[in-house]
């Protein structure tokens, strides 16, 4: 599992938000489908991407006017309860 799980998620979401912005008309598992495919990572580390992608998608969803920096920042809040047990 990558060292730095806060560091990774803020840049899974800005990759994700960027993706996005790129490609309005793109939903959420076509957005996740470009994360997953532009990165080797580990499945642990895919679990994580996932999560916390899924999280500010949403909240960006419910939300739509809220900025990238406001969306990684209520993902921070929120880290705390996305965990992946390590195996």
């Amino acid at each position: 599992m990558v060292d730095n799980k806060n560091l990774f998620m803020m840049a899974a979401v800005g990759e994700a938000l960027k993706y996005q912005k790129a490609n309005p008309s793109f939903g959420h598992e076509e957005v996740l489908k470009h994360i997953m495919r532009s990165s080797n990572l580990k499945q642990q580390d895919k679990l994580l991407a996932i999560a916390a992608v899924s999280k500010a998608l949403d909240y960006k969803e419910r939300k739509p006017r809220s900025t990238d920096k406001e969306i990684i920042q209520h993902l921070m809040s929120e880290v705390s309860k996305i965990e992946i047990d390590e195996e």
